[in-house]
């Protein structure tokens, strides 16, 4: 949970609790020697061992794995206490609607969200695995299903990967991932083992781990939380030809002195806070400099003007975190470890300008708090009021790209026209499932195993 894996495969194995003391015992014999611990992990990125995120390495022999259960899962052991976590104490399935995401409300006021079949199963944990070498994450997600099959069942299966080259560090909009991410000190980085990008907020652990300094709710959390992380997972699918057509027309008619390809990748970079490449807008307004996003020291170390003429409020990236303009939303971060899924456009898909095939993103954070962190910043991109507080420009509007009203506008787009409204009728990105997991820490997933 501390540093995080690099991957170029990751494998879900979402399982069901049928017997639990035989579970238990699984877990013990079969389940946690495969587990990756933290201390090890950190050890082998200070030593610089792990091959780049995305990339395949059939030479390299580690694989990552670590198991988390849902709160029905925990009660399956009797792990019951409170954790002061109303959102993983109902489950994702009946936050969903709070989250935005399409349903349907039946006579008896219940939510039904439109999710894949699988997640609307009840799911009692996961086993998350990440590789370099396909063969062998496959090897271990096998041997662990038939691990679990006397003791649990599998509820569902997914295999994901980066996408190809060139555009690996993309996810399937276009746009560089996995650059913004708060640090904390002796977990993430240390003296000897600098933070990745230069500039990036470091935070005290406790808004990742439980009971560490900075959890808010250190002070009640039970013994076996600490140490703990809550475990986010969402299938996002993703519009991708959709989003490519709206940038297109909307970003030749609000730049009409730009070519179309221009046009469109600067609306683009207006709407997300990011050219393609990962540049910041701020740094570079007028286009995607690579010698930016490609400096360590510069691609994450700035901060927003209190106007949006440099970027829009709206922006997906100042939605989510608005750095100074904002400075408590530093108390709303998390640690995101997301993937891509799904193939890339078809060619039909391009000359008819509609998503034919499943694709999106396999959105993966970890906190101390889904309250305070995930759920707090999902609703945030839907909220057209924020960020405003003390800042002075028209209301800012939605987050475009992520927002989850069907019909939305945001100001600031133009950076000519900062009142100009951009409207937007459909949704780019769509929930197709999720569960929200309590991750352990070794010493308790031990205590699970030999309990009774």
């Amino acid at each position: 949970l501390r540093p995080g894996l690099n991957k170029a495969f990751e494998y879900f194995l979402f399982f069901a609790i049928d017997d639990a003391e035989t579970f238990r015992a699984d877990l013990a014999s079969k389940i946690i020697p495969h587990i990756s611990t933290a201390d090890k992990v950190f050890e082998m990125l200070r030593k610089k061992e792990f091959p780049g995120s995305g990339f395949p390495n059939p030479a390299f022999d580690f694989v990552g794995c670590s198991i988390g259960f849902s709160a029905r899962g925990l009660a399956k052991f009797g792990l019951t206490d409170y954790l002061y976590d109303e959102p993983f104490q109902r489950g994702q399935r009946h936050d969903s609607q709070d989250l935005g995401d399409r349903g349907k409300t039946s006579g008896d006021g219940t939510f039904e969200p439109n999710w894949d079949a699988a997640f609307l199963k009840e799911i009692h944990g996961v086993i998350q695995i990440t590789a370099h070498d396909d063969g062998k994450g496959k090897a271990l997600y096998q041997q662990l299903k038939r691990a679990i099959g006397y003791s649990g069942s599998q509820v569902h299966y997914m295999k994901v990967q980066f996408r190809p080259a060139p555009h690996t560090p993309q996810e399937h909009f276009g746009f560089r991932d996995g650059i913004a991410k708060p640090e904390y000190k002796g977990y993430t980085f240390s003296d000897d083992l600098p933070m990745k990008f230069l500039g990036s907020p470091v935070i005290d652990p406790g808004l990742i781990l439980m009971g560490r300094k900075g959890d808010p709710e250190k002070a009640r959390r039970p013994a076996w939380a600490v140490d703990g992380s809550f475990f986010v997972f969402r299938k996002l699918k993703q519009l991708v030809p959709e989003f490519h057509a709206f940038l297109e027309d909307k970003g030749t008619k609000m730049f009409p002195t730009l070519s179309p390809d221009d046009a469109s990748h600067k609306l683009g970079a207006r709407l997300f806070g990011r050219w393609k490449s990962g540049t910041p807008v701020v740094l570079s307004p007028d286009r995607d400099d690579t010698t930016i996003s490609d400096d360590p020291k510069q691609i994450n170390n700035f901060k927003y003007p209190s106007d949006q003429k440099g970027c829009p409020f709206a922006a997906h990236t100042q939605k989510s975190f608005p750095r100074n303009n904002i400075p408590d939303s530093h108390d709303h971060l998390f640690r995101r470890a997301s993937i891509p899924y799904g193939e890339e456009l078809s060619s039909a898909e391009k000359s008819q300008g509609r998503t034919q095939i499943d694709r999106g993103l396999i959105f993966l954070c970890y906190q101390s708090s889904i309250e305070r962190g995930f759920k707090y910043i999902q609703q945030r991109l839907s909220n057209p009021d924020y960020p405003s507080a003390n800042l002075k420009a028209e209301t800012p509007g939605h987050d475009a790209i992520m927002g989850t009203v069907d019909s939305r506008s945001m100001t600031g787009a133009n950076p000519e026209n900062l009142n100009e409204k951009l409207t937007v009728h459909q949704r780019f990105v769509e929930s197709t499932g999720g569960e929200y997991f309590f991750m352990p820490s070794m010493a308790t997933l031990k205590k699970i195993a030999t309990s009774t």
